[in-house]
C-alpha cells in the first residue's frame, strides 16, 4: 500500500526546505492523514488553505485543498466546518464533480433526499459511464423508494458491473448491500 509514515517525514522535510510550495504542503497533509489520522492532518490542511487563499493559487489546487478539508471535517463530524468549507468549494468551482458528490453526501446525511437525488441525477447525466455515480444514485433511490430513478439506472448499472473489475464491483456493491440489509442501523450508514 505504501509507506505513509516515510512519505509524511519526506514531505515534512520538503515543507521546511520549500515553505512556499503549496503542492508539497498538500501532499504532506495527505501523508500525515494516511499515517497519523485526520486530526493530525487538519492543521496542515488549514495552513495549506491559508496559503492557497493568500497566494491566489490555481483553481485546481485550491479545489484540491478545499475538498481534502471537507473530507477531513466529515471524518470528524464537524457540521459547521463541513458546511462552510463545502460552500467555499462550490463557490470557487460550482461544476467541480467531487465537490458536488460531497454536497450530495451531505444532503443525504441531513435527510434532504430530494435535493441529493437532484445532484446525483445531474452527476449521472454528465458522466453516464461513471459506474460509481450510478451506484450512488441507485443506493439513495432504493433507500428512499425513488423507484423511477432506481429502475432507470439499475439495468445498465448491473450490465456494467458484470464486466467490471473486482475493485469496482466491491466499491459499488458494498454500499448497496448495507442499504438493503435491515440489520444495519442509521449509525452504520454514516459517511
Amino acid at each position: 500500500e505504501g509507506d505513509f509514515l516515510g512519505a509524511s517525514r519526506a514531505y515534512g522535510v520538503g515543507v521546511r526546505m520549500f515553505p512556499g510550495d503549496l503542492m508539497i504542503r498538500v501532499n504532506h497533509a495527505q501523508a500525515v492523514a494516511a499515517s497519523h489520522g485526520d486530526r493530525a492532518a487538519l492543521p496542515h490542511l488549514l495552513n495549506a488553505d491559508r496559503m492557497a487563499t493568500r497566494a491566489s493559487a490555481p483553481k485546481e489546487l485550491r479545489m484540491r485543498v478545499l475538498v481534502l478539508l471537507v473530507r477531513n471535517h466529515m471524518s470528524q463530524d464537524k457540521a459547521a466546518n463541513i458546511a462552510s468549507t463545502l460552500n467555499r468549494a462550490l463557490g470557487t468551482d460550482p461544476r467541480h464533480r467531487e465537490a458536488r458528490e460531497l454536497y450530495a453526501k451531505v444532503l443525504e446525511k441531513v435527510r434532504q433526499y430530494d435535493k441529493a437525488l437532484v445532484v446525483l441525477r445531474e452527476l449521472r447525466r454528465e458522466a453516464p459511464e461513471d459506474l460509481q455515480a450510478a451506484c450512488k444514485l441507485v443506493r439513495l433511490a432504493q433507500s428512499v423508494a425513488s423507484w423511477e430513478d432506481f429502475e432507470g439506472v439499475i439495468g445498465p448499472m448491473m450490465e456494467r458491473l458484470r464486466n467490471s473489475s473486482a475493485t469496482e464491483l466491491k466499491e459499488c456493491l458494498q454500499p448497496l448491500e448495507v442499504t438493503m440489509n435491515p440489520l444495519f442501523s442509521e449509525q452504520d450508514l454514516q459517511y
